[in-house]
């Protein structure tokens, strides 16, 4: 999970606005993932600010190239999931094989409507999401 704290700090770092890494910017999902894999949140954020800035995939996001990336997601907004998804498509472009398992976590139903048209399978609680 990368929140605001730290895309506000890579805006610092970068000198850019830190109101264009507002979520559901897709640098949050894409740094997310690589420090996912990596377990360095900084070399996770570098890596996709750089591959969404320059088009240029570094690691730890170049070591995902020709692998399998499966990514599940908790969510309760679909623009955050639309975003995962547009990343994943991104990295597919670059050789990253993806799949992406969306699960909704909401119990209005206007955000479930959303949700479900977003892909994700739907949960009224978080705690009922993580063990299906």
């Amino acid at each position: 999970m990368i929140g605001s704290g730290r895309t506000e700090w890579l805006a610092w770092e970068t000198g850019d606005d830190p109101n264009s890494f507002i979520k559901p910017a897709l640098i949050h999902a894409l740094a997310a993932i690589a420090a996912a894999i990596s377990e360095d949140e900084v070399s996770g954020l570098m890596a996709a600010n750089t591959f969404l800035k320059k088009g240029i995939l570094s690691g730890p996001l170049s070591d995902l190239v020709g692998k399998e990336l499966f990514v599940t997601v908790f969510e309760d907004s679909a623009r955050s999931i639309e975003s995962v998804s547009e990343v994943l498509g991104l990295l597919r472009d670059f050789g990253v094989k993806s799949s992406l398992c969306a699960k909704g976590i909401a119990v209005d139903h206007e955000k479930r409507r959303l949700l479900s048209a977003a892909g994700a399978t739907l949960f009224d609680d978080i705690n009922v999401a993580m063990t299906n």
